[in-house]
């Protein structure tokens, strides 16, 4: 795993900046690379509204029938198309890391719609997490 940054910014459709605290970003075994991240409770209202990284409502999982509390983050994961992916270094997370954060905003690899989201959670206690996991988990795009 690689911290790319504190905050990283990405691009949406309409091309607005979407902000993302705590990003990280590995490179499974199986080549797929995965970004681990938080927003706050604004900006996934802005991701739940607006379907980014995919995440329309058809590809939620149904169990989760909650919501998030307004106080405190919610942690994503989401997989890299794996075109993209495929252009990335492959000279370890590091490296990776390195490649997405110097790309400029406008580069595959910082658009939202590049990412497929796998899983939303928000933590309630110290050990809880609520939250869903999504299709793209399950299956590839």
């Amino acid at each position: 795993m690689a911290i790319i940054a504190r905050l990283l910014q990405l691009q949406t459709p309409d091309r607005d900046v979407l902000p993302i605290q705590h990003a990280d970003i590995t490179r499974a075994d199986n080549g797929d690379v995965l970004l681990r991240f938080k927003v706050s409770r604004t900006v996934y209202n802005t991701i739940d509204q607006q379907a980014l990284f995919h995440l329309h409502p058809e590809v939620r999982n149904p169990s989760f029938v909650g919501s998030f509390s307004e106080h405190q983050d919610i942690e994503m994961s989401a997989r890299l198309h794996p075109k993209i992916a495929a252009s990335l270094s492959e000279d370890g997370d590091d490296a990776l890391a390195h490649a997405v954060q110097a790309a400029p905003l406008e580069a595959p690899c910082r658009q939202t719609e590049s990412y497929y989201a796998l899983s939303v959670a928000q933590r309630v206690h110290p050990r809880i997490k609520t939250g869903f996991n999504t299709r793209w988990a399950e299956h590839e795009e």
